[in-house]
This record gives C-alpha cells, sequence and structure tokens, in this order.
C-alpha cells in the first residue's frame, strides 16, 4: 500500500517538475519579438539568447549523468527546478543583454539533468509494470511546457517580464515542494529487486561505450524531426502551404490534444508488454510511420493529416526513447546514459534548425530538409532493432 501511495506521488511530480521546467526555458523565446524591442537588441542577438541553453547543456548533459548516478535524482531534480527557476526569475528584471545571456546558460547546464534524472527515479522506484506510464508522465511535460509558454504570449502579450516572473515563481514553489514531499521518504528501489534481492549485473564497459554511442546517433537521429515541429514547421505551414493564423492555432489545440493522447496510449500499452523487445515492438513502428508522415508533409499532401499524424507518432514514440534506456542498461548506469542521450538530444537542438535555414536560404523552400529529415528518422530504426537488452552489456 506504501508503494502505491508513494507512486501517485511520482507520477504528478514528475509530470509538474518537466512541465514547468520547460516553460521556464522556452518562454524567453516564446517572447522573441518583445524582448527584442524591450532590450534593444537584434535578431541575431535574440537566437544566441534562445540557443543559450543547448549549448550549456550539451557540455553539461555527461556531467550532470555522472552526478545523477551518485547523487539521489530526487534531490538533483529538486535543486535543477530550483536553479532555472532563479535564473528565470532575475532575467524577468534583467536589463543587460550579457546579464541576459549569462543566465540562460545557467539555465541550460540544470535543464540537462532534468530527464535524466526522471529516467533515474522510474527505474529505481517505479515497478516495471508501470514504468511505460511513469516515464510517459515525465515526457509529457516537453508538450506541456510548450503549451503553457505559448498560452503566456496570449494572455500577457507585451508584458513579458510578469509572465517570466510568474512561471518562475511556480517553478521554484514546485521544487520546495518536491522536497518536502521526498525528504523523509526512502526509495521503493523495486525496479532493481526480485524477491528482495538486489539484481547485479556484470558490466562489460568496452560494449557499454559501443552501445551508448549507439544510442546517442540513435537518439539525435529520431528527434531532428522533433526539433522541426517545434522550431520551423508553423512557417514551412504559413509560408508554403498556406495555412492561416486561426489555422495555426487550431492546429496547435489539436496538436496538444492528440500529443497527449498518444503519450499516454503509449505508456500504458508499454507497461503491458514487458522488457526491452515489447518496447522496440511499439518504438520501431511510430518512427516508421512519423517517417512517411514527413515525407508526406514534405510533398504537401494531405498537410494537416500529414502534420498531426507526425506529431502523434513523435509523442508516441518519445516516452519508448527513455523506456529504451530504462530497459536496456543496469540501474547503475542509467543516469550517465541518459546524459550522453541528453548530449544527443541538445545537438539535434541545435543543429537542426540551422540546417534547415540554411537549405530554406539556398533553396527557397523548407521541403527537401523535410525529406532529409524523413531519411534521417528512418535510420535511426536499425540502430533500436540492434539495441540490446541489459543482461547482455
Amino acid at each position: 500500500m506504501q508503494g502505491s501511495k508513494s507512486i501517485l506521488l511520482i507520477l504528478p511530480t514528475l509530470l509538474i517538475s518537466t512541465s514547468l521546467g520547460t516553460a521556464n526555458v522556452i518562454a524567453p523565446a516564446a517572447f522573441a519579438y518583445q524582448i527584442i524591442r524591450d532590450l534593444r537588441i537584434s535578431y541575431v542577438e535574440m537566437g544566441f539568447l534562445i540557443s543559450a541553453p543547448s549549448i550549456s547543456a550539451m557540455p553539461a548533459s555527461i556531467v550532470t549523468g555522472i552526478l545523477i548516478d551518485r547523487i539521489d535524482p530526487r534531490r538533483m531534480l529538486a535543486a535543477s527546478i530550483a536553479v532555472i527557476s532563479i535564473s528565470i526569475m532575475v532575467i524577468s528584471i534583467a536589463q543587460s543583454y550579457l546579464l541576459f545571456m549569462f543566465l540562460r546558460l545557467i539555465a541550460g547546464i540544470f535543464m540537462a539533468s532534468i530527464w535524466p534524472s526522471c529516467a533515474k527515479i522510474v527505474a529505481r522506484e517505479v515497478p516495471l509494470k508501470l514504468q511505460g506510464i511513469s516515464t510517459t508522465a515525465y515526457d509529457l511535460g516537453s508538450l506541456i511546457g510548450l503549451s503553457i509558454a505559448y498560452i503566456l504570449v496570449s494572455q500577457f502579450e507585451e508584458r513579458w517580464r510578469n509572465a517570466l516572473f510568474i512561471v518562475s515563481l511556480c517553478g521554484f514553489l514546485v521544487s520546495l515542494t518536491n522536497v518536502t514531499i521526498y525528504r523523509n521518504q526512502e526509495g521503493m528501489q523495486v525496479a532493481c529487486k526480485t524477491n528482495n534481492i538486489v539484481v547485479k549485473y556484470i558490466i562489460d564497459y568496452k560494449k557499454l561505450i559501443k552501445s551508448s554511442i549507439q544510442v546517442a546517433v540513435a537518439f539525435y537521429l529520431v528527434l531532428t524531426s522533433w526539433f522541426f515541429l517545434v522550431s520551423w514547421a508553423s512557417t514551412y505551414l504559413a509560408e508554403e502551404l498556406g495555412f492561416r493564423e486561426a489555422d495555426l492555432a487550431l492546429l496547435a489545440l489539436l496538436t496538444l490534444f492528440l500529443g497527449s493522447l498518444t503519450s499516454i496510449a503509449s505508456g500504458l500499452i508499454s507497461d503491458r508488454i514487458v522488457g526491452l523487445r515489447g518496447v522496440k515492438v511499439l518504438l520501431i513502428p511510430s518512427i516508421a510511420i512519423m517517417s512517411a508522415s514527413l515525407l508526406l508533409l514534405s510533398q504537401g499532401y494531405l498537410p494537416t493529416i500529414s502534420f498531426l499524424a507526425s506529431i502523434s507518432s513523435s509523442r508516441f514514440g518519445a516516452p519508448l526513447l527513455w523506456l529504451a534506456i530504462i530497459r536496456a542498461y543496469p540501474y547503475e548506469v542509467v543516469g550517465k546514459i541518459g546524459g550522453i542521450a541528453g548530449i544527443a538530444i541538445q545537438a539535434s537542438a541545435l543543429t537542426l534548425p540551422t540546417i534547415l535555414g540554411f537549405i530554406k536560404e539556398i533553396t527557397g523552400s523548407f521541403k527537401p530538409g523535410l525529406l532529409l529529415i524523413s531519411i534521417l528518422s528512418a535510420l535511426s530504426i536499425p540502430l533500436y532493432a540492434s539495441l540490446k537488452s541489459k543482461s547482455k552489456v
């Protein structure tokens, strides 16, 4: 009964933490136009501010991954949300561009630890049969956080400082709540126990290094699609496919609804299929559907259906990417592998929008870039198909 109560606390805590962590990092980018006018900076300078968290998160990911394997991941998660929130709170009153940049870099460093911390918490404290839905709980925060950021823009408009202060205050209060909830609670660690005997795996570190590189490349390839969807997708739909603002607003609502629905479905279904093999059975078809949808979108064929299919399959597969790490690797190294995956995520976030912008500049269209993303996503399929279980690492 105590275990059930603990899990009921874990799920909303992870979801709220990732939602507000994402919202705090994305919100300044969502208010880009207002910040440019207020600080009197150029679009290039604003571009640096937007990309700053990804720049600092790349080197930070491997360090935080190591720390998570040594420090209680719940404390690491709470501390990360607190520092990110404080940095955004200071940004809400900052007048200096350099201070703004410095604080965005700080936010990126601690953002790098949120998802690996969540993966470690799930691996340690959640039973195998509930790890899928638990992974969904924290991964869904990226979609909710994005929605929160754009809701703030619609509600506060020019008052971006007020919006950043409010979202940062919420994040800080959540971090304090997390500490209060878990301060005196010991982790169940049921995920690594069988009949009260701790399972130990013999780790071949040569194979582990090779496998971690495989995971990093797979993460980079498959997430190129997501970073198109959250960067240039609206521009492509409006400029090249003729979508109006009202169409994009409706599409945003459908994206939130279908993305949330498919993420939850992914978690529930994956909990019924035990082991890494079951994760692959769900993940590989979702990547194939996403790749095919982007191929259709690149040709402008059934754009609304193609876009929503790509979003739905992307969000269905997103929790499975982290669940594959939990199922494939021993508990002792989940944090490190999560950190390596974090580097790949930030590398994809940094390079993909730039590559697409360059293709648009040269060809006058995003369509060749979309075709490239479709191919890159498909290339991740054999990498996931060949991923081995923890007993073989």
